[in-house]
């Protein structure tokens, strides 16, 4: 009955097919149990760790395909920053999330990605068969925003969004995270959607600053805003 430390998050799912409640003696500071995004554990990835490993090693062999089609000699190509990527300590972190908010579909146990606010332009594409549903904005004009809430106990929590990047077809978006109650901004960054890697995933944007203590109580607001595209 008990768990290890992020051993309930592939248990849930076990728990729940032989009918027993996953929430049955949860780990400390957990009110779910969900299954990691990138990776298990530190060597072990989950399906979208596979894919995005699977992507990262065709498009190196692509670049130098095409580097040596090309009459050039092949170059260093810097792999795009998906932070599963990085050290232990890094994808320990990144893979013992407290909460989930989903819009892919690849957990047993999930919270939708419902927005409390967004402008007109924003809508949620995809379907029940769409692999990469999302909130998108298409007006090339920028001005559209989208709000996601954050409502956990209160505490001190990082929060992550994952946004696509993508080789064509992106734009610049600044993402803020404000306070909930006092509606104070708590920290800012701006993204830019396009990158050279040939590739299209979802990469992290950490939105907090734990060393400058810009962190969220737990009461939080994400909001979303695109630039025009120039």
């Amino acid at each position: 009955k008990s768990f290890r430390d992020k051993g309930c998050k592939s248990l849930c799912v076990f728990m729940k097919r032989s009918g027993r409640n996953c929430n049955d003696n949860p780990p400390k500071g957990r009110e779910h149990c969900y299954l990691p995004y990138f990776a298990h554990d530190a060597v072990h990835p989950s399906m979208i760790g596979h894919q995005i490993a699977k992507d990262l090693i065709v498009n190196a062999i692509a670049q130098v395909g095409h580097d040596l089609c090309s009459g050039e000699f092949p170059t260093d190509h810097v792999l795009p920053p998906t932070t599963w990527l990085g050290s232990p300590n890094q994808l320990d972190s990144m893979t013992n999330f407290v909460m989930v908010k989903d819009t892919m579909g690849v957990y047993s146990t999930q919270d939708p990605l419902v927005s409390t606010n967004h402008s007109k332009g924003f809508k949620l594409y995809g379907d029940q068969f769409a692999e990469r549903k999302g909130w998108i904005s298409t007006n090339e004009q920028g001005g559209d925003y989208v709000e996601f809430d954050v409502d956990l106990v209160d505490g001190c929590y990082d929060i992550v969004i994952s946004i696509l990047k993508s080789y064509e077809g992106m734009g610049v978006m600044t993402i803020d995270l404000l306070d909930k109650r006092t509606k104070s901004l708590i920290n800012s960054v701006t993204e830019d959607g396009v990158w050279s890697p040939k590739i299209s995933i979802p990469a992290d944007v950490v939105l907090t600053n734990s060393k400058e203590r810009k962190t969220c109580s737990g009461k939080c607001i994400v909001v979303v805003k695109t630039h025009p595209i120039v």
